[in-house]
């Protein structure tokens, strides 16, 4: 077994970064793209899925009618995009029961 031996003054040898490599560059390039791709598109459904819990927990909160109970549990909701697709309607659904 050879020992790789360091002379005075002389520094040890020192191992690159994978990251300043030329794997890691390639890798970075590849994965930044597709991450910013996947925010792009989740990011708004994300805000869309806010906005409808919100609908639906005001929606739960309101007051029933007189002698009327929830027949299924709660509100269900949904989005739909109409036109050109710039427009969102949320729909919150619910079923009642009359005593």
């Amino acid at each position: 077994m050879s020992d790789a031996s360091v002379t005075p003054g002389e520094d040890p040898p020192v191992r690159r970064s994978f990251w300043r490599g030329a794997g890691g560059g390639c890798l970075l390039a590849v994965l930044l793209p597709v991450i910013g791709l996947f925010l792009l598109v989740k990011v708004p459904m994300w805000v869309d899925d806010a906005k409808l819990d919100s609908l639906i927990e005001r929606f739960n909160d309101h007051p029933l009618p007189p002698k009327t109970y929830w027949a299924d549990g709660g509100a269900e909701g949904s989005i739909a995009l109409r036109g050109n697709g710039n427009h969102c309607d949320y729909r919150a659904r619910s079923l009642f029961h009359l005593e």
